[in-house]
């Protein structure tokens, strides 16, 4: 079960025993209204509580990127977020085997026993797939490797999956490619995100059209972040990047107090996943 504390500033959902449903629910009920309008809640955040770990929502950008969805499905946005993992959880999590002390859902799981396109981004996969699920209702319908494109060498989609909006009766199937914004040994800059983005975004406009297993919808674009500077100067960047490359991807910008995401391969030199010969494809990361 859960409980729903409304108060001036924040909106806190605890969630007890990984009740997700409830939660979603509660989500849905507050950001996907029947009908259009320019509500603006006085409250301005909302605090997803997990035993595994906590989600900090701005509200208002919640509701921007919920009517793009639903009404501006050519329109771009950018949303951002924050996860704080339990010390208990990232303490213990020194390698991908300890992923297993989050609650994970399916997809996230799916994701972790799958083998990928190759790059330590495996850890950033399974969390993005999992803040999703606890966010919007996802569910993974096809792994990195089960996406099919028709011309080798194509950037690839990180997962596919499906988001429901009962509201209007629709399931929407979205493509997820997950980054990490971060230097090495070094703060990160403008130009350090310009260049991330512009990648990113290029490759999820050419994934878009080559995939041939999967009608996506659209794509979200997830930017993992290791701090609140970070994730500003990716908005920053991000605004100033012309319609056509930011097309209707929407971006989801993620800070998360959790070294194994960023810097895998040190923490896990040991226990890696199996994977699959290559196969020409391009891993955009």
């Amino acid at each position: 079960m859960s409980t729903l504390k409304i108060g001036g500033e924040v909106v806190q959902i605890n969630i007890v025993d990984g009740d997700v449903v409830t939660a979603m629910s509660a989500i849905t009920s507050f950001f996907f209204p029947i009908q259009r309008n320019n509500h603006h809640s006085s409250q301005s955040h909302l605090h997803l509580s997990y035993k595994d770990l906590s989600i900090y929502i701005p509200i208002n950008p919640l509701r921007s990127i919920a009517d793009y969805i639903l009404y501006n499905q050519n329109q771009s946005g950018i949303m951002v977020s924050n996860v704080n993992v339990n010390p208990a959880v990232a303490t213990k999590s020194i390698s991908l085997s300890s992923l297993s002390n989050f609650l994970l859902c399916t997809g996230a799981r799916r994701i972790l026993a799958t083998p990928n396109a190759g790059g330590s981004s495996v850890s950033s996969e399974v969390l993005s797939a999992e803040l999703l699920y606890r966010l919007l209702g996802a569910t993974v319908i096809k792994t990195e490797m089960e996406i099919i494109y028709s011309r080798r060498g194509s950037p690839i989609t990180d997962y596919a999956c499906l988001i429901p909006l009962p509201r209007i009766n629709k399931v929407l199937t979205v493509g997820v490619s997950v980054t990490r914004a971060m230097a090495f040994q070094r703060s990160l800059d403008k130009n350090d995100v310009h260049r991330l983005l512009v990648k990113k975004l290029k490759g999820i406009n050419a994934s878009s059209k080559t995939v041939i297993n999967c009608s996506f919808d659209r794509q979200i674009l997830h930017v993992w972040t290791q701090s609140g500077r970070d994730a500003s100067i990716v908005k920053r960047v991000w605004a100033k990047l012309p319609d056509s490359l930011r097309s209707n991807t929407i971006v989801l910008v993620t800070t998360i107090n959790y070294p194994l995401l960023f810097f895998e391969k040190q923490h896990d030199k040991t226990t890696e996943k199996p994977r699959k010969k290559k196969t020409g494809f391009k891993k955009w990361y």
